[in-house]
């Protein structure tokens, strides 16, 4: 984490305690520096990880910046005393809303990670639709284990495109996990995490209408479109999580 950078520790995770504007800020700063900044947007389903994934707590940690992915992060910090000062997820497909205008504006060039070969090209292909000045350099669907994912002959392929910015969507802890390990060995200086984000793109993934967000219930709206993915996750993972958090606050 940077350490300019106010924290809030979930957990044993430090989250960034800053705005969208801020976090934007931040990643406008590091790309006209040419300066490495690392984005982890993380969940409650990240911060389960932590508990059987070794290693996993650290390599979230060692983000230039961990936001909160979802609403159950925010009524973590509440419980524990110390409040976000943005009371809003600052997620993948939320941040995106500030973050694609901007890569617009600047003409940014833009590397897509993961995924399957069809959903990448397609959200390349709707990126490159609505944002015409994004410079969407092209994309990469690796598949086997965090060694095959991080051959030379991936991290070639990224750096001969010589993005600016690079969206990587492997999955947690697997997509943390590769850019702890790859960041220094990419030419782009702006990295983040992508998570589902790119089937939302593609489109192959709808987006939970509006009132699920207003209701912060877009993990419910999850859970009834994907019940064989999701429910591990949010039926057993989320109560587990507060129960974590009641826990370390009484102690």
């Amino acid at each position: 984490m940077s350490p300019n950078i106010e924290t809030v520790n979930i957990l044993g995770v430090h989250f960034a305690n800053l705005t969208s504007a801020d976090l934007l800020t931040q990643v406008s700063e590091a790309l006209a520096a040419r300066k490495k900044f690392t984005v982890f947007f993380t969940s409650v389903n990240s911060v389960n990880c932590c508990y059987h994934t070794k290693g996993y707590r650290e390599v979230l940690n060692s983000a230039s910046v961990v936001t909160p992915d979802s609403y159950g992060i925010l009524l973590a910090a509440r419980i524990m005393g110390r409040p976000f000062k943005e009371q809003k997820q600052i997620s993948t497909d939320y941040f995106m809303v500030h973050l694609l205008p901007w890569m617009n504006e600047q003409e940014v060039c833009l590397f897509l990670v993961g995924s399957t070969e069809d959903v990448n090209l397609k959200a390349r292909q709707n990126i490159q639709r609505q944002y015409h000045r994004i410079r969407v350099l092209g994309g990469i669907s690796p598949f086997g284990d965090l060694d095959e994912l991080s051959s030379a002959t991936v991290l070639e392929a990224i750096n001969n495109a010589n993005p600016d910015v690079v969206l990587v969507s492997f999955g947690n802890p697997k997509q943390e996990q590769w850019i702890a390990r790859c960041a220094s060995r990419l030419n782009a200086p702006i990295i983040m995490n992508a998570g589902g984000f790119l089937d939302y793109l593609a489109g192959s993934v709808p987006y939970a209408p509006p009132i699920f967000h207003r209701l912060n219930l877009v993990w419910l709206f999850r859970l009834c479109i994907q019940p064989w993915k999701m429910w591990k996750r949010y039926i057993i993972g989320n109560p587990l999580f507060i129960l974590r958090v009641i826990k370390a606050r009484v102690m």
